[in-house]
């Protein structure tokens, strides 16, 4: 799978520039488009926050946001909404290389809480998304934490 990430920020632009807030259509990518698009012709951060998490449950499961493996016209937002309901375990829906890297590890919780902020950003109601700066700083806490860990775990160094 080859990442293609572009757009992200629009919202932010079309601030500085009023007369080009609007649009007079639906524009996107089908799978990283925030359900109230339909809905709206003004751009908005929580669009960007929306796409942003469809890029993270795609790392963390492997999939693509439409993917041919999911049943009927589910994306990959109700995909893996769907089946956490059913068996409330991420493994049923996490990459099966990363799930046999990190289970069992510290670093399976760090899984977890990246799958809780996706899961966040790609809420339906669109105040219920953190912002990006949220978005950013609990990556960046996630980061350290990780990388205090495995420094802790590494042993002295024989430089």
């Amino acid at each position: 799978m080859v990442p293609h990430i572009s757009d992200f920020g629009i919202a932010k632009l079309m601030d500085q520039y009023p007369a080009a807030l609007q649009t007079t259509g639906i524009v996107g990518t089908i799978g990283y488009m925030a359900p109230e698009m339909a809905f709206s012709t003004k751009a908005t951060t929580e669009f960007d926050v929306y796409s942003y998490g469809v890029v993270l449950l795609e790392l963390i499961t492997r999939k693509m946001a439409v993917d041919s493996s999911f049943p009927g016209n589910m994306d990959i937002v109700s995909w893996v909404s769907s089946k956490l309901n059913e068996t409330n375990q991420i493994e049923t829906i996490c990459d099966p290389a990363l799930i046999t890297e990190v289970y069992g590890t510290h670093e399976m919780e760090e899984v977890r809480k990246l799958l809780s902020l996706a899961l966040r950003c790609t809420a339906k109601e669109a105040s219920q998304r953190p912002s990006m700066a949220v978005v950013v700083k609990e990556l960046t806490d996630a980061r350290h934490v990780a990388g205090s860990y495995s420094k802790q775990n590494s042993g002295p160094s024989n430089s």
